[in-house]
């Protein structure tokens, strides 16, 4: 067995932790459309709705405002909302019948 020094080892310490490579996912959009909403009653706006699935992730929708909608900006919403329903830990609860 090979020995180490204490200042061999301590380089170990100050490595930065691992960085997973990003997680390819095939998604589906069920439905991309424009919607119009009414924040106040004097004031219309139109949002872009989209729903997706993934595999494993129920539907999804993320809206984005019309004048910000771009193709980057739906893929970075699309991945904020499957990275933060993958957070989610779901409530498990036993039950009596």
């Amino acid at each position: 067995m090979a020995r180490h020094r204490v200042s061999d080892l301590s380089n170990n310490f100050n490595m930065p932790p691992e960085v997973k490579p990003p997680e390819e996912v095939t998604i589906t959009i069920l439905d991309r459309s424009e919607i119009t909403t009414y924040p106040t009653l004097e004031k219309e706006v139109k949002v872009m709705s989209i729903t997706f699935t993934a595999p494993g992730i129920p539907p999804l929708t993320v809206r984005i405002p019309k004048e910000e909608y771009s193709a980057e900006r739906e893929a970075e919403l699309i991945r904020k909302a499957i990275k933060e329903y993958k957070e989610v830990k779901p409530e498990i609860k036993r039950i009596t019948l």
